[in-house]
């Protein structure tokens, strides 16, 4: 029986980069940071000796995401194309979309296009990229 989602967990070479860009442009906070290895992981995932170092935010809606560095294995990040087959992007809702647009750019964060009105004209919206490279959907939402 599913209840909800639990978190949305992202693969990251760097985790300060990554959690201070989460921090910074979405209000998300460090709930545990923690360095897991053992036999109870190396079980769980099927992979000998595995170290990951994990660290798991919270945004305002109670929503969560886990950022995971992994150190034994080390990990391999490989080129994203949005239309890969799989999971392709995750996106959030924000107040203020052309704001944040602009701080992006200001910031060098990759925009791939500017903040554009969907078809059925309910919602605006852009794509960037997170400091590894996964595809985020930043959606302000008309109407609400």
């Amino acid at each position: 029986m599913y209840l909800n989602l639990r978190h949305i967990g992202i693969v990251v070479k760097n985790l300060d980069k990554n959690i201070k860009f989460f921090q910074k442009y979405f209000g998300f906070k460090v709930m545990n940071s923690q360095l897991e290895d053992g036999e109870i992981i190396s079980k769980l995932l099927n992979i000998k000796n595995l170290k990951v170092h994990t660290v798991k935010m919270i945004g305002k809606d109670g929503n969560k995401i886990e950022l995971l560095k992994f150190i034994k294995p080390k990990e391999t990040i490989k080129k994203k194309i949005i239309y890969d087959a799989g999971i392709t992007h995750f996106a959030v809702s924000v107040k203020n979309i052309e704001k944040i647009h602009k701080k992006f750019i200001k910031n060098k964060i990759k925009c791939l296009s500017e903040p554009m009105l969907s078809k059925d004209k309910k919602a605006k919206l852009f794509f960037c990229k997170t400091p590894e490279n996964v595809f985020l959907e930043i959606v302000e939402e008309k109407n609400k």
